[in-house]
Parts: C-alpha cells; sequence; structure tokens
C-alpha cells in the first residue's frame, strides 16, 4: 500500500469517527427544571425565551383588551351645557312645530270659513303657506335633536356649538325686521290700490315676522343663560406680601 493511499484511508477513518459520533440524550436531572419552571409560570406566559422570541418583539396589551383607544375625560360643566343646549334646542324646535301646525289647521280652516274680499282670508292663506316653510325647519330641527341623543355629555367642541347656534339665531332675528318691513310696505300698497289680497298678506307677514323675531331672540337668550351658568365661578383670594398683601380675582370675564 502506498503512502497516498494509507492518507485517503485516514481521513476516511476521520470523517467516519466526525460523523458517527453519537448525541448525548438529556438526562432526567437535566429535564426536571425546565419542566418545574414551566409548571409555576402563570397562564398564557408559559413559554420559553429564544431567537424566535427575540424576533416577535415586544407585545402590548390594552385596557380594553380590544385595541380601542379611551374616550377623551369630559368636564363637568362641559357635559352639564351639552345636555342643557339640547334640552334647549329641543324645547325650540317643538314650540316652532306645534306654532307652524296651529297656524297651518287655523289658516285652512280660516280660508275656508272666510269670504271672498275680506282682508282676513288671505290673511289665513298667507299663514298656513308661510308656516309649511317652518314647519319643515322645526321638524328637521327634532330629528337633528334626536340624532344627537347619543352623543349628549362627550363633546369637547360644545361651548364652540352654542356660540354658533346663537349667531344663526341672531342672523333670524334680523331677517325677521326685514320680514316684518316687508309685511308693512305689503300693507301699505294693499291700501293704496284697494287690494284685499295684499292688505290681508301684508298683515300675516307683519305678525308671522314678529312671532319669529321674537322666538329667535328667546332662543338666543336662552342659550345664553346656559352659557353662563357653565362658566366657573368668581373667586377672590388674598396672600401675604413683602409689606403689606396682594389680593387676586379668578374667574371668567
Amino acid at each position: 500500500m502506498s503512502a497516498s493511499s494509507l492518507l485517503f484511508l485516514g481521513l476516511g477513518l476521520g470523517l467516519g469517527l466526525d460523523l458517527g459520533e453519537p448525541t448525548l440524550a438529556p438526562t432526567d436531572q437535566d429535564v426536571a427544571p425546565t419542566i418545574q419552571a414551566l409548571a409555576q409560570a402563570p397562564a398564557g406566559a408559559a413559554s420559553i425565551e429564544g431567537p424566535s422570541a427575540s424576533r416577535a418583539g415586544p407585545t402590548t396589551s390594552t385596557a380594553t383588551g380590544e385595541g380601542r383607544p379611551e374616550e377623551p375625560r369630559i368636564p363637568a360643566e362641559l357635559a352639564l351645557l351639552d345636555r342643557r343646549q339640547h334640552r334647549i334646542q329641543t324645547a325650540g324646535m317643538a314650540t316652532l312645530t306645534a306654532w307652524s301646525i296651529a297656524n297651518i289647521v287655523g289658516g285652512v280652516a280660516g280660508n275656508l270659513a272666510t269670504p271672498r274680499g275680506n282682508p282676513w282670508r288671505y290673511a289665513h292663506q298667507m299663514n298656513a303657506m308661510w308656516n309649511t316653510v317652518n314647519l319643515t325647519l322645526g321638524a328637521i330641527g327634532l330629528a337633528n335633536a334626536r340624532k344627537a341623543r347619543s352623543t349628549i355629555g362627550r363633546r369637547l367642541g360644545v361651548r364652540a356649538d352654542v356660540a354658533k347656534t346663537q349667531r344663526i339665531f341672531a342672523v333670524n332675528a334680523l331677517l325677521d325686521v326685514a320680514y316684518m318691513l316687508g309685511g308693512v310696505i305689503t300693507w301699505e300698497l294693499g291700501k293704496d290700490r284697494e287690494s284685499p289680497r295684499l292688505i290681508g298678506y301684508g298683515a300675516s307677514i307683519i305678525g308671522q315676522g314678529a312671532f319669529l323675531m321674537l322666538f329667535d331672540l328667546a332662543m338666543v337668550s336662552a342659550h345664553e343663560r346656559g352659557l353662563r351658568k357653565s362658566l366657573p365661578g368668581y373667586s377672590v383670594g388674598a396672600m401675604p406680601m413683602p409689606g403689606g398683601a396682594a389680593v387676586s380675582l379668578g374667574g371668567a370675564f
């Protein structure tokens, strides 16, 4: 046998020893501590850390368990203002709706009962026609108030909403003045032309504009009282200072 044959034979024997080296099986002494640690671990935490655990990254949990963010905490005065504003708006829209229904029913009945040529016949006609618009606005307002029940006391921007509502009613009050002026003009034209229709229409527009102006101003005042009640009260404090004392006044101005 040559030297090269002996070298290959030695390499083969060496590789055979390396590849065929048996692995040592774990003994009971090695396994017992692991089983004991798993048994003592809390439920849901029995896992062995390893490369896969480190790749998974840290886990987080939420307070609700569903990943939903918690709702912001609403100050008590804002929740109270929201409920008060909803009551005022609902009462106002109910008043407008009732006024409209009464005028429509009374207008139709008065139109049928009053003879032609009488200015009151045409006043009843205008009352009925005018209040079809008011009835629509009142019904929409009541529907919106009903829809807003689910969010009462949970709106952070309620003060801004109340201020916006006040501006809307204030603008409506100015329009009501324009309605009354238009009614006066129509009345005067009816007298000049001896037209019972124009006289009746003018009288109706003056009356409807006066009611709407009172209604809009009452709504502005009611919302203003609600805002005033929701503002923090005034506080007076005093503290000693070198050579005297300081007085502080706090509150909303």
